[in-house]
């Protein structure tokens, strides 16, 4: 919250997320700073489990009909994301949350930290080469740090490994380091 870069991209990307209209998108009611400094949103209240519950270890598999559930939804929530220029580059289980109302369960996408806003009229200030997102799930070209290549492609390749482990109960990639 100290550098003035990062409260700016904060104040910029909780207005762009607070600005969606969808169900599948957790909403945000407020945001700013207190006179200290500390940075501070207001988002809904949700009940019900992260997608990482759902995800069963090997050789159980999410059943079919339930995939197609929760991903209609996720991808509902991210397409109102990407249309409004949203880029939310650390999709994972974790963010994904099945949230239950009293209109049945509704999935909706959470934390978008250190999500992108791709507009023309917006300055860039995430920098260069900058490391964001959970390994597991980035694309090739946020891993390589390749920040003019990262879009909404790349919340899309998150989804497919989301999706693999969703039917096997496994990550597709293993390693001991990055």
């Amino acid at each position: 919250a100290a550098a003035d870069a990062s409260r700016q991209r904060f104040q910029r990307e909780a207005a762009s997320v607070a600005a969606l209209s969808t169900r599948h998108v957790v909403s945000i009611y407020d945001f700013g700073s207190e006179l200290d400094g500390t940075l501070y949103l207001v988002m809904e209240y949700l009940q019900g489990h992260t997608l990482r519950d759902e995800i069963a270890p090997p050789p159980a598999a999410v059943p079919l009909p339930r995939v197609n559930f929760l991903f209609d939804q996720a991808l509902r929530g991210l397409g109102v994301a990407h249309r409004a220029g949203i880029v939310h580059r650390d999709l994972k289980p974790e963010n994904l949350f099945v949230a239950d109302t009293d209109d049945g369960e509704v999935v909706k996408v959470l934390d978008f930290g250190i999500a992108r806003v791709q507009r023309g009229d917006t300055p860039n200030l995430t920098n260069s080469g900058a490391l964001m997102g959970t390994p597991a799930y980035m694309a090739p070209e946020q891993v390589a740090g390749n920040r003019g290549q990262v879009g909404a492609h790349s919340d899309v390749y998150a989804m497919g490994v989301i999706l693999y482990e969703l039917f096997t109960g496994a990550s597709p990639f293993h390693a001991e380091t990055l």
